[in-house]
């Protein structure tokens, strides 16, 4: 393949280079070996970094280890140390945490992209959001195609900020995501997962829950809100609902792990269509609403997909 050739395929119109990756990955295919594959696939997306890098101008780089490009600010040391951070904390997901549960898709390195300015990383991001709404705001998101967009995408994470501790804190999170892309689970397990692993990975203490916890999550909940939960639509409330979102996702999870074979044929089955609700009554022998009673006692707490509205 020629230097820089995807520059050809870069749409430069919103400020920020957009590889068309439905043509660029074809072309890969199509030109180069299976074995060379990684390689090239590789090739390209160190390309269209640096030529977001150029992009962006600033100090700027792009770094590298066996498994991670890393485009930053960060000096050569704390960019290594990040990245060494990263490999094991890859290493560990798909190992020992979420053994024939995760799983890398893509063929090339695992991208990332740290901004240190928050409007840069805000008017990134905007390109694989609606453009009308309003969405919780974060420190970081794991992106593919641009809103509205189908086709192949190139997976990655887009950070902010300048505390290392919170930027390995945040990949933990996204990248537990990415491991589990293939899968169509719902988003209740989906943050759930990456909430529990992201804990594990900085060596966090367990998960505590208080009297005033619970309270909370009824008074929350009721009244039909937890088919919010359910369905996926309080992830991105930009509310306090977003928080109580990721509290309860990961009280389930927690929960139902407890026998992690169980636990992975019930992930493995999972569909987001009705939340996960068939996969537990085949996996548990009862349904996810007498999970959540477990929680908060009585009441209407099992999905109902049918008034999900999708």
């Amino acid at each position: 393949m020629e230097p820089r050739w995807i520059d050809g395929h870069l749409d430069r119109s919103d400020g920020f280079p957009r590889a068309d990756w439905d043509a660029v990955l074809p072309h890969i295919i199509e030109r180069v070996p299976e074995a060379e594959l990684r390689d090239a696939i590789t090739s390209a997306a160190r390309d269209w970094l640096t030529a977001t890098r150029d992009a962006i101008g600033g100090a700027y780089r792009v770094e590298e280890s066996e498994n991670f490009l890393l485009l930053a600010t960060f000096p050569t040391k704390t960019a290594a140390g990040l990245l060494a951070f990263l490999e094991p904390a890859r290493r560990r997901i798909l190992t020992q945490l979420l053994p024939g549960v995760a799983m890398v898709k893509g063929r090339g390195k695992h991208v990332a992209i740290v901004f240190d300015d928050i409007e840069k990383y805000y008017s990134y991001i905007a390109y694989f959001y609606p453009p009308e709404g309003e969405f919780a705001a974060s420190g970081g998101v794991f992106v593919q195609r641009g809103y509205g967009r189908r086709g192949w995408g190139y997976g990655h994470f887009v950070l902010h900020g300048s505390l290392i501790r919170g930027i390995e804190r945040t990949v933990a999170h996204e990248l537990t995501h990415n491991c589990l892309r293939h899968l169509p689970i719902p988003g209740w397990l989906n943050e759930g997962l990456a909430m529990t692993v992201e804990s594990i990975v900085m060596g966090d203490g367990g998960l505590v829950v208080r009297r005033e916890d619970i309270d909370e999550h009824r008074a929350h909940w009721q009244g039909g809100a937890i088919q919010e939960f359910w369905s996926g639509a309080a992830v991105h409330r930009p509310d306090d609902g977003s928080r109580l979102t990721y509290h309860l996702a990961r009280m389930a999870v927690k929960a139902l792990s407890s026998d992690y074979e169980r636990f992975r044929e019930f992930v493995l089955l999972a569909d987001r269509d009705d939340a996960g609700e068939a996969a537990a009554m085949k996996v548990f022998g009862r349904g996810l609403g007498g999970l959540i009673e477990q929680f908060l006692g009585p009441g209407d707490w099992a999905p109902r997909p049918e008034g999900w509205g999708r």
